[in-house]
């Protein structure tokens, strides 16, 4: 196993129990964010832990899921289509900035899960 594959098996938090024991079960409220861990991934690598320097700064959105989530607003999962403008598996066209770009996922794991890969 790789020094990369150990950190992100052994070191990094995917729970919500884990995330709790580091912040605080006196700051998390546990309960109020199991719905959107039952329904989201999360994954914090050593790094972006420390970057992270309270519950519910920046760098905090960018990782932990939230119950608001789970609130569809414009009644599509995949609001902006990404899926739909893949040519081919795992090929995320860029339609914004950069148009002649690509998303290229060449894995299945990320090693830190952020809330939003891409921005509408």
């Amino acid at each position: 196993m790789s020094d990369w594959q150990r950190i992100i098996k052994d070191e990094s938090i995917a729970t919500l129990e884990k995330l709790a024991e580091k912040f605080g079960h006196d700051v998390i409220d546990v309960e109020a964010l199991r719905p959107a861990f039952d329904n989201f991934q999360m994954r914090l690598t050593p790094a972006a832990l420390d970057a992270i320097k309270e519950v519910g700064d920046p760098m905090w959105q960018q990782y932990v899921p939230t119950v608001e989530e789970l609130d569809i607003v414009d009644g599509v999962i995949d609001s902006l289509d990404e899926d739909g403008d893949s040519p081919v598996p795992n090929i995320t066209p860029t339609r914004r900035r950069f148009r002649s770009t690509s998303t290229i996922r060449r894995s299945s794991t990320c090693a830190s899960t952020p809330r939003s890969a891409t921005s509408s």
